[in-house]
C-alpha cells in the first residue's frame, strides 16, 4: 500500500510539474514514480533500522523562520560590504551516541543548522561533542543551532 501511496503522490508531482498531458508525458510519469517510489520505500525501511526521530530537536526548529530571514539580511548586507572572509566554527551540541536516536538527532541537526545562509553545518565531532561550522559574516552568527 505504501508504495502505491508513493506512486501516486510522485506522479502527481511529475504531472503539476510538467503542466502538460500527453501521452508521453503521463507515461513517462508513471515510469519516473514507479522508480522513485521504489526507492524511496527502500530507504524508508533501511533508514528505520539506523534513524530514529528526536522531537526534542524538532520541537526546537520553531524559530528556524527567523533565523533564516535573519541571517538573509546578515548575509546580504555582508555581501553589500565587500567579499567577506568568514570563519570556521566548533558549537557544542549533544551529538555523542551510536544509537538510532542520536543518528537521528545528528542527520536532523545537519538539515535544520544549515537551512540559514549565514550557517552551513560541515562535520560532528563526536568524541568532543561538537558541530563544526562555517559562518559567512562570523561577528552575527548563530551561537547555538536547533
Amino acid at each position: 500500500m505504501r508504495l502505491v501511496c508513493w506512486w501516486l503522490a510522485l506522479w502527481g508531482v511529475w504531472l503539476l510539474y510538467v503542466g502538460q498531458h500527453h501521452a508521453q508525458e503521463v507515461a513517462a510519469g508513471g515510469i519516473a514514480a514507479a522508480v522513485s517510489a521504489g526507492i524511496a520505500v527502500a530507504v524508508g525501511r533501511a533508514a528505520r533500522r539506523r534513524y530514529r526521530l528526536d522531537l526534542t530537536t524538532l520541537g526546537r526548529a520553531w524559530r528556524l523562520p527567523w533565523d533564516v530571514l535573519r541571517e538573509f539580511a546578515v548575509v546580504s548586507l555582508a555581501l553589500a560590504r565587500g567579499r567577506p572572509s568568514g570563519a570556521w566554527d566548533a558549537i557544542e551540541l549533544p551529538v555523542r551516541g551510536d544509537d538510532p536516536r542520536s543518528a537521528g538527532r545528528r542527520a536532523l541537526l545537519a538539515v535544520l543548522a544549515s537551512i540559514a545562509p549565514n550557517t552551513y553545518l560541515v562535520d560532528f565531532d563526536r568524541e568532543r561533542g561538537v558541530a563544526h561550522v562555517h559562518n559567512l559574516d562570523p561577528r552575527r552568527a548563530r551561537r547555538e543551532l536547533p
